[in-house]
């Protein structure tokens, strides 16, 4: 219990484990650049900001496609379920549209969120580069939880360990040369790399080798339409001048406005199947108005 119970604990501890590489290996790169250690260490806080982020922002990706696992385990269980491997698909479907969303979102609106929560600037394009990484661990987060829902939990700690000795030695590389901006890119490939190993391992599994199939044109409909709202009203707005609360406002009501033009696209475009819709939460209404 308590070794298998700890192995599979390590696919919802993905980013705490490639967080715990940069807590030993970000401040001495720095140091190593040419940073005094009080410098470095304020860096690496600079750097550090990115991480609840990234945490939040995994969660709401990969919480929705989580649902559908135990459909998934009924079907590998239970013979006559055929529908197991098309779950898996729906499962990292839903995934990515919503991690996507979340990824693209935070990105288009760091600057100001960035402003909001620690009133500066500081670190924008490292930490631009790192909101990568809640598409990346979101897919990651439900691909390695479905195969340990298969049984293949060795095989998804083999691939955590592999990404966390490639962020060590990617900091070690990058971040002398090129600060946090370094860190940010070792994450982003460790996540990478630790995404494209679980995702092939699924296909392997699964007995048509296919397992996500994204409709592009509501996918980029969706994505055009947040992406062109979200342009606009930073074009209009002059939130360089606003106080803290008037940030926040307009960050919480820019991301949900967002968020429901990308929603509503995806779902008026059909990029959901009927039974997509029905099994993720409130899609039963959904599925009524899109008649």
């Amino acid at each position: 219990i308590v070794v298998y119970g700890f192995i599979a604990a390590l696919s919802h501890m993905i980013l705490l484990i490639i967080q715990f590489a940069d807590s030993f290996t970000v401040v001495p790169g720095l140091m190593e650049s040419g940073l005094t250690n009080q410098e470095a260490m304020e860096a690496k806080g600079v750097f550090d900001r990115g991480q609840p982020l990234i945490q939040i922002g995994a969660v709401l990706g990969s919480s929705f496609g989580l649902a559908l696992i135990p459909s998934v385990i009924k079907g590998t269980v239970y013979p006559g379920e055929s529908l197991a491997f098309d779950k898996i698909g729906s499962s990292l479907k839903i995934s990515f549209y919503l991690a996507w969303a979340a990824s693209l979102g935070l990105l288009l609106l760091f600057p100001d969120v960035n402003r909001l929560l620690y009133e500066d600037n500081q670190g924008d394009i490292a930490l631009m580069i790192l909101m990568s990484a809640v598409l990346l661990s979101s897919i990651t987060i439900t691909s390695s939880s479905i195969l340990q829902g298969l049984g293949f939990i060795k095989w998804t700690a083999v691939y955590i360990v592999l990404a966390f000795i490639m962020k060590w030695l990617l900091n070690l590389w990058f971040v002398p040369h090129f600060g946090i901006v370094g860190s940010a890119i070792g994450t982003v490939a460790s996540l990478l790399f630790l995404t494209i190993a679980t995702i092939i391992k699924l296909k392997q599994t699964s007995p048509h080798g296919k397992l996500l199939t994204v409709k592009w044109k509501p996918f980029l409909t969706a994505t055009i339409g947040m992406v062109a709202f979200l342009l606009i009203a930073d074009a209009i707005l002059p939130t360089e001048s606003f106080s803290r609360l008037a940030l926040l406002f307009t960050v919480l009501l820019l991301s949900g406005i967002g968020a429901v033009i990308y929603i509503g696209l995806l779902i008026r475009f059909k990029a959901f199947s009927e039974k997509e819709l029905h099994l993720i939460p409130f899609g039963a209404k959904f599925r009524r108005s899109n008649k």
